[in-house]
């Protein structure tokens, strides 16, 4: 088993130029940060081709996933699910066609058609897309998140609609029913699930499944037969409380009635409150965890750019189904406008400023609470200028990758890079302290063998320490230290081997947090 470690945290410095893309970048191109890799969807229409492809941080290279090319679509928008297996969705349009919403299931390796119901809406240039995972995620509410989109609709471009993810994982019994009691669901068409009726000699199994709306069925959706204490149905369900019970025939032919059970079933595409600006070619759209805590409901808000060379920008209230505004671009939203947030583990952001490039502007920019848009200093000037096509995506590990897109004569362009972006507090640290994990902790390592990662770590002062261990899709896969700590040097170790179950191969991220600062070093397990 080979260990490779290294702190995610690097000095300051310019853009670092990485390998091209494979496929030329032109308008419609994105990327996205996912399962600690990058993911790029380059629609290619000189040749009638979409192609995906992933940037691995621990090779830096890029490679085609199997079944990976797609028809050419237009008006495209990425997005990645992080909860349950890892999902890429992609939305767009063949030409002159509706839109189609697809999903790169990590685990199965291949795309899928992710919905019964297609996107009752166009496509747009300015069509952008962003994933929320659901944060109360458990078996009575196994719904991994939600997709929300700008999709720029030429008829009615202030449109703004939610999608919600049915679960991967198949149906998650509760009690020994499915949908449990209360639950929250995304599938339009559940497996319905029932234990089974008490033995009696010489009588078949037979049952009767009732679905309503109401709780008298007077008008049911369901009422059928069936010879399994299971059924599907084939109709879709509508959205809203839906209430079932069951019944099985007993020896007198009688039906012998359960009890009623409900459940919410949130489905498909629903429409929410228009954004007051209309979106035109250049708008961006992204989820931000929690860098606007101050505000009322600020956290896991979502912000937006407009585009169609404007200067709006907007945060969106979850709570409230509101859009409120942010302060004005500084400079106009061309098209080659992109924007990234930093979604931490578990939701624990560390105060990092949304990023932001604006298409024909050589500039990077960041979101300042107090002063609204602003140069991004540490990054400053941009490699290249952004052109239709460009994407921003920031890692966990705290780097802003950028795609440039177009040249100004519209020719697609390969560039690819990437800078190093901490949060405000952490960049300070680093810069005036020289110390990896800051003015508290002095000097941390990690110490790798065969079978063990060890954390070695100064601390300064006594204080509170948690260190945890988290797999690339920010699941805690093991807690090493929590509590008290005096000043001196410190030791703490993860067995690789987990009580004699052998650790996946993959990247994990080793967490110090002492007090209000962490420090995240990279373990890669091959």
């Amino acid at each position: 088993m080979l260990l490779l470690a290294a702190l995610t945290a690097a000095a300051f410095g310019n853009w670092e130029e990485l390998e091209p893309v494979p496929y030329g970048a032109e308008a419609g191109a994105g990327i996205v940060f996912g399962a600690d890799s990058i993911w790029g969807v380059f629609p290619v229409r000189a040749e009638d081709m979409t192609g995906f492809a992933v940037f691995s941080s621990a090779s830096e290279q890029w490679r085609q996933p199997p079944n990976s090319t797609l028809e050419y679509l237009e008006n495209t928008a990425l997005s990645f699910q992080s909860q349950e297996n890892g999902t890429v969705f992609l939305i767009g349009n063949k030409p002159g066609e509706s839109p189609e919403l697809l999903g790169y299931d990590l685990a199965r390796r291949s795309w899928r058609h992710e919905s019964d119901v297609r996107p009752p809406f166009l496509l747009g240039p300015g069509a952008s897309m962003t994933y929320v995972p659901n944060r109360d995620y458990r078996p009575l509410c196994a719904v991994p998140g939600w997709l929300y989109c700008l999709p720029g609709d030429p008829d009615s471009p202030r449109q703004f609609w939610r999608y919600s993810i049915p679960t991967s994982l198949g149906p998650q019994a509760v009690e020994g029913i499915h949908p449990g009691e209360g639950a929250v669901i995304a599938d339009m068409t559940p497996l319905f699930i029932w234990p089974s009726a008490p033995g009696q000699p010489g009588v078949e199994e037979e049952y009767r499944l009732m679905v309503a709306t109401e709780t008298a069925f007077v008008s049911p959706l369901l009422n059928v037969q069936t010879s399994e204490s299971l059924y599907q149905p084939d109709e879709l369900l509508p959205n809203g409380t839906i209430y079932w019970r069951t019944a099985y025939r007993n020896a007198k032919q009688q039906w012998v009635w359960g009890d009623v059970h409900s459940f919410t079933l949130q489905g498909g595409w629903i429409r929410l409150s228009d954004i007051p600006t209309p979106i035109g070619a250049g708008a961006a759209l992204a989820y931000e965890d929690d860098y606007f805590d101050m505000f009322v409901d600020g956290r896991h808000c979502l912000i937006a750019l407009v585009g169609g060379d404007r200067y709006q920008a907007w945060r969106y209230m979850r709570a409230y189904d509101i859009w409120v505004g942010l302060m004005p671009t500084e400079v106009e939203q061309k098209p080659g406008s992109a924007l990234a947030t930093h979604v931490g583990i578990f939701g624990q952001g560390h105060g990092k400023k949304p990023k932001a490039v604006f298409g024909s502007n050589l500039n990077a920019w960041c979101y300042n609470l107090f002063h609204g848009w602003r140069v991004w200093e540490d990054a400053h000037r941009l490699p290249e200028l952004p052109g239709p096509g460009a994407s921003l995506a920031y890692s966990l590990d705290n780097y802003v990758y950028l795609v440039v897109g177009e040249n100004e004569e519209g020719n697609p362009r390969d560039g690819f890079w990437r800078h190093y972006a901490p949060s405000d507090d952490e960049g300070e640290r680093l810069s005036s302290q020289g110390s990896p994990a800051g003015s508290t902790t002095g000097i941390a390592r990690v110490m790798c063998s065969a079978d063990r990662v060890g954390l070695e770590y100064h601390l300064a002062a006594a204080g509170r320490v948690r260190v945890s261990v988290h797999d690339a899709l920010g699941r805690r896969k093991a807690s090493l230290f929590s509590g008290i700590q005096p000043a001196g040097i410190h030791q703490v170790s993860w067995d690789l081997r987990g009580g004699g179950t052998k650790v996946v191969p993959g990247t994990y991220f080793v967490l110090l947090d002492v007090g209000q600062q962490q420090t995240r070093f990279k373990v890669v397990v091959r």
